[in-house]
Formats: structure tokens, sequence, C-alpha cells
């Protein structure tokens, strides 16, 4: 009997890479899961579904070589490397050389950020732009994707900000008092919608995509749900949790003086971007997105999905 295909996913335990892995275990593939501590809880779930865990980060080649053995398709959602411009590509180049090295790698699955590229025209208009080096990490990673050759198909899905960072741990880098005082405060423009995303989602458009290469194949898809600003989704979290949330709206340039948090920083150039640039889906990219098909989670619907840790995170009794 033939058994089922492999697929490595990078980032097993985190929001991302954990749907992926749990989207392709519940549909009866097997996954090779890449993860940093196998003694986390996640990874003892995912390997309780029966995933195969290799132990190692982005920077463990010998690692990467090993789980790409024997697999189909890769998964990749490499992390910003806020020390080192280059660090992204150089992970996207150690699993496309392990792709290639393995031999039975059709398809890369390449996760990175809404408008990845984009950073060229705005650079046009400004060399010393906000984000310059996020988003010029995200692009080189997409163009060691891109020249993946060897490999069959390659995939680029760029999601908008995800709905999980209202919830700890994620909340602490944008929101740091949330978790502790139920204070939301941010210098990002409140009245200002931006789009959002579901991480969790991110588990059907990968099947998707390895179920349906061709369909995917060289296609580089902007993912977003929902477009609203940081009031309403104050309201949406206050309504589902039942608890008020104090908000406190800051000024960029003097969140950015804070030298004493070293996120600080990232927290302004990303409000001045969303207020200067925007952060939105265009009509065209929203229907393109909805053309496949794939589920998209409302905010309606993440909150109550995600209510448990909405609850802890606000630290509400169930």
């Amino acid at each position: 009997m033939t058994s089922s295909p492999a697929y490595l996913v990078s980032g097993a335990t985190g929001e991302q890479g954990g749907s992926v892995a749990r989207e392709l275990l519940k549909a009866g593939y097997r996954v090779h899961a890449l993860v940093r501590d196998a003694s986390k809880a996640q990874a003892k779930e995912l390997e309780s579904l029966g995933a195969v865990l290799f132990v190692g980060n982005f920077s463990n080649a010998d690692v990467i070589s090993k789980a790409t053995v024997g697999v189909k398709g890769v998964f990749i959602n490499p992390f910003p490397d806020f020390t080192n411009p280059e660090g992204e590509a150089e992970t996207a180049q150690r699993f496309v050389d392990a792709a290639r090295a393995a031999g039975t790698v059709e398809h890369i699955i390449l996760s990175t950020a809404l408008h990845t590229g984009s950073h060229q025209h705005y650079l046009s208009i400004d060399p010393n732009y906000p984000l310059k080096q996020y988003y010029h990490s995200k692009a080189a990673a997409e163009a060691v994707v891109r020249n993946s050759n060897g490999v069959k198909y390659w995939t680029i899905l760029r999601p908008a900000w995800l709905y999980q960072q209202y919830t700890f741990p994620y909340s602490a880098l944008h929101f740091p008092q949330l978790h502790t005082d139920r204070i939301l405060s941010s210098p990002l423009d409140h009245v200002t919608p931006f789009i959002h995303f579901n991480a969790k989602d991110m588990g059907y458009w990968a099947r998707a995509a390895f179920e349906n290469p061709a369909k995917f194949a060289s296609k580089e898809i902007e993912l977003g749900a929902e477009s609203l600003n940081l009031e309403q989704a104050v309201r949406g979290l206050e309504k589902v949790s039942g608890v008020k949330i104090t908000t406190q709206w800051l000024d960029p340039a003097e969140v950015a003086k804070d030298t004493s948090d070293p996120m600080s920083g990232p927290r302004a150039t990303f409000a001045v971007w969303q207020k200067e640039q925007g952060f939105d889906l265009t009509p065209e990219e929203y229907d393109t997105a909805k053309s496949y098909g794939v589920p998209l989670t409302s905010f309606e619907q993440w909150l109550e999905q995600d209510k448990a840790q909405i609850f802890k995170t606000l630290k509400v009794s169930l």
C-alpha cells in the first residue's frame, strides 16, 4: 500500500506553521515538523497527532536537510531578523537547497507579508521609508523561492495583519499592556481601517496549494479577510470578553524616543507606514483571494473561534 505524501512544515509550533501542520495531518498526510523545542506543548501535540519532529532552527542546514528527505512539499515561514537584513533570504536558501538535494520536492510555499515587493515603489519616493529593512528582507526571501530551479512549483502567500496580534503572547509585541492591565496603547492611527487575516487560515491555503499545485503555481497571493480599525477591534474584544479595555492613542514620534523598549522603534515605524501608505487590499486583490475558494475567517468568526485565548489574554474566567 502506498503511503500518503509527506510535507515539511517550518515554524510548526507557531500560529501559521502550526495551522498548516494540523490541517495536513487532519487530511491524512504525513508531516515533518521543524521545531526549536520538542518539549513545548505545541510540539508534543503535533507529535501525538502523528507528526515527525525535527529539532533545530532556521540556521541548522543539516537538520533542514534531514527533515526534507522524502517530502513532496515544503512550507516556509521565516521569522524577520532585525539584526541581519539577509537573514530571511539565507533561511529560504537553506530550504531550497535541501529541496533540490532531496529530489522529491515538487512544491515550495513561502509565507511573507502583505504587499511585499512594494518597497521598491516606496523607495523611489523616500529612500529611508519606514520598514525598509523588514520588506527588503521579505522580498529577498521571495526572490530565492522564485529562483528555486529544480523544484517544479512555487507559491508565495502574503498574509495581512494577524488577528492573533490581539492575543497573548503575540499582543506583547504591539500592545504590551493589553495582557497585563487590559490597556490597549498604540501609536497606530485608531480610525484608519487596515486589513486583517486569521493565521489559522494559513492551513487551509497551504493544503489547497499542495493539493492543486498547478492552480497555485507561480502565484503571489495577497491574503486578507476583513478591514477594520483599532476602535472596531477593541469593541469586538470587549463584546466577546465582557470586560472594559482602556485605550491610549500614542504619538509615533514620542514612542520612537523610548529607548527602554527595544520594540518601540518597530511599533512607531509600522504606525507611520499604516497611516501614510495604508495597509489594505485593493478590490482586485480581494477578489483574487476570494476566487480560490479557500476560507477567509471574518473578525466576528475569529472572536468566537479564539475566545478561550482572548479570555486568557484579558484574564477573564471561562
